[in-house]
């Protein structure tokens, strides 16, 4: 892994807010541990699967990325508001 690899895998890490990156066809690229945690879903689980097969289509974040495909825009200003697992937001 090069070295400015390394550098964003310890900043996302380090986060506190989970994040989430998809492709053009919903398909997840990138998952922060903080949404992995959140989620109740690895990363190694989801990466390369349309997020709407790991998440169910009726969860807010698969409404959120549907809207922003629809409407060709980014999201990535937008908080979208999760029940984690344990049931906290």
């Amino acid at each position: 892994m090069s070295a400015a690899l390394e550098r964003l895998d310890a900043i996302l890490g380090s986060l506190r807010v989970g994040l989430v990156a998809v492709d053009a066809d919903g398909r997840v690229e990138l998952q922060n541990p903080e949404a992995s945690r959140i989620l109740g879903l690895s990363a190694v689980s989801t990466l390369g699967r349309p997020l709407a097969e790991s998440l169910g289509a009726t969860h807010p974040a698969v409404s959120l990325l549907e809207t922003a495909l629809r409407d060709r825009r980014a999201v990535a200003e937008h908080a979208c508001p999760v029940r984690d697992r344990l049931g906290g937001r």
